[in-house]
């Protein structure tokens, strides 16, 4: 099977679902999924300019939010009660890449960005989306990362705030299972999307450049000789969504190619 081809089973018809980040990278295609799956979807993003030409190109109704703000999650609220009343589905994937510094490095006001797109945003938008999924049940899915199982996969404070989610995962599985609410993570490997480009400074190919080059190293070091794409991601968002996952909550699943016990360490 080719990578990214299309092969979703799942069938979320008549569900309401929010997808944070979902303007560009792995959120975009978890929403084009979603929607060709018969889901009714809110996507956020930062961009407006970009979260208009998603939604005219994809459907859905983008929200222009933004995860490091303190009222992000109060700011959805609104937007799904008004649109929708209810919530079937929630997938925290809004992120950056972050600080690039070690531990002694890293200034307090990097790791409080961190912390509050990557542990704040999803805790808050759980906390403030639950009632809406608790009279008949739903799913959420944090997107985290391989970088929350090891050291050297990613900068300090991202590596830590992944790990915290991961267990917040599991916390919040425990709290809302009596609810009908399933929670669960995915922690990627490395994934080509364009969101890495873009954070190297200079041109576009610069930038293209050097995800090659990364791609080809994470590659060399996976069990599965091939570069992970958004729609592979997107296909396990989709099942830990959808009715097909109903006994599964409180799970992380690692989606990397095999590059954690691939055949080397990126140490």
């Amino acid at each position: 099977m080719k990578p990214d081809k299309k092969t979703s089973f799942a069938d979320l018809d008549g569900k309401f679902a929010v997808v944070t980040g979902g303007t560009r990278g792995i959120g975009a295609i978890v929403v084009e999924r979603m929607l060709e799956a018969g889901a009714s979807v809110l996507f956020t993003g930062t961009d407006a300019d970009r979260g208009r030409q998603a939604q005219e190109r994809m459907g859905g109704t983008f929200l222009r939010a933004d995860a490091a703000a303190p009222d992000h999650a109060d700011h959805i609220a609104i937007a799904v009660r008004e649109r929708f009343g209810r919530l079937d589905i929630l997938v925290n994937n809004a992120g950056s890449l972050g600080s690039p510094q070690g531990v002694e490095d890293t200034t307090p006001e990097a790791l409080d960005q961190t912390l509050a797109i990557h542990l704040r945003a999803p805790w808050l938008t759980m906390s403030a989306l639950a009632p809406l999924m608790r009279p008949a049940g739903g799913s959420i899915v944090n997107m985290a990362s391989i970088a929350g199982h090891r050291v050297g996969a990613s900068s300090v404070a991202y590596s830590v705030s992944k790990a915290a989610l991961q267990h917040l995962t599991r916390c919040a599985a425990a709290e809302f299972g009596k609810d009908g609410i399933r929670v669960n993570s995915i922690s990627p490997g490395f994934v080509s999307t364009d969101i890495h480009a873009a954070a190297i400074p200079g041109s576009e190919a610069r930038g293209a450049r050097f995800v090659q080059g990364l791609g080809k190293v994470f590659v060399s070091r996976q069990a599965l000789p091939h570069l992970g794409q958004p729609g592979d991601i997107a296909e396990i968002v989709l099942f830990l969504a959808s009715d097909a996952s109903a006994f599964v909550t409180g799970s992380d699943i690692v989606a990397d190619g095999g590059v954690i016990w691939g055949r080397d360490s990126l140490g």
